[in-house]
């Protein structure tokens, strides 16, 4: 049953449900739905032990010590509207609110192996993930000097405090917007070029500076720019207003317009005064 299992995960990664319409293409036969389901319920109790020989397994297969931990919160949605003990309605980011989901924070290593993850309930800020997954990391694993790298989602004065105090290294990104504009974060003058860009034409070098972080203690902020970014950047925002412009242009009534405001990339770039609709 496992086989089955991990053979679909590794050919095609898709639902149990596919994992047994597809069992013969794989060499198997006469197995049920239901046994499929129930292997998943026998294996949860050798969970931690999965997870302590998935961190050996990327032990041996680095050629370094592995002490950069990659981590990240994606949300898994159910076809279902019915709540339990760990799924409920939350920030979907499958834009599924409809549907009740689970928060899953995973961990993987420098070249994308997985090492741990921890499953929430589905209302949980992904904030507030972050913590429990380390501990849970430091002990099972004995792990000391490691880096953990995140995305601005995990990035909050509490997180931030507890890596310290913990005495991780970390690098997570930080939302510009949240900072003030007597920083300048936005002047080019007060940037310099990265090194090692001999080989790169100038109008394509990658600038930075650095200071101390402004929201967090002991930190270091460091802002770059990357031109080919800001090209992209400045290309996916004129594509988006230029689509707002047109369905705007397209909605008749309230309704419709309330419709456009509601796509989050749209937000952004719309301004609906009291009144004018």
């Amino acid at each position: 049953m496992v086989k089955l299992i991990l053979v679909q995960r590794f050919d095609c990664p898709s639902s149990k449900m596919r994992t047994y319409e597809r069992q013969e293409e794989h060499g198997f036969q006469g197995i049920d739905l239901q046994h499929i389901y129930r292997t998943m319920d026998a294996m949860e109790s050798l969970e931690t032990d999965i997870q302590k020989e998935a961190f050996s397994t990327a032990c041996k297969f680095s050629e370094k010590l592995v002490d950069c931990f990659f981590f990240d919160v994606p949300t898994l949605y159910f076809e279902s509207v019915v709540q339990d003990e760990i799924k409920d309605f939350g920030f979907s980011k499958d834009q599924k609110y409809h549907m009740v989901q689970i928060v899953l924070a995973l961990v993987v290593d420098a070249h994308g192996l997985p090492i741990a993850y921890e499953v929430f309930k589905g209302n949980l800020a992904e904030t507030k993930t972050l913590i429990s997954v380390l501990e849970k990391l430091r002990n099972s694993f004995s792990i000391k000097n490691v880096t953990v790298v995140c995305d601005r989602g995990l990035a909050s004065k509490q997180n931030i405090e507890a890596l310290q105090n913990a005495e991780f290294h970390f690098v997570i990104a930080t939302k510009l917007k949240s900072m003030s504009k007597k920083l300048k974060i936005n002047d080019l003058s007060t940037y310099s070029p990265l090194s090692h860009q001999e080989a790169i034409v100038e109008k394509e070098k990658v600038f930075f500076r650095t200071m101390a972080h402004p929201q967090y203690k002991d930190t270091l902020l460091i802002a770059t720019y990357s031109p080919s970014r800001a090209r992209k950047d400045k290309e996916d925002r004129e594509r988006v207003i230029e689509k707002l412009k047109k369905k705007l242009c397209n909605s008749s009534d309230e309704t419709s317009i309330k419709k456009v405001i509601n796509n989050g990339a749209y937000k952004k770039y719309t301004n609906i005064k009291k009144g004018s609709l």
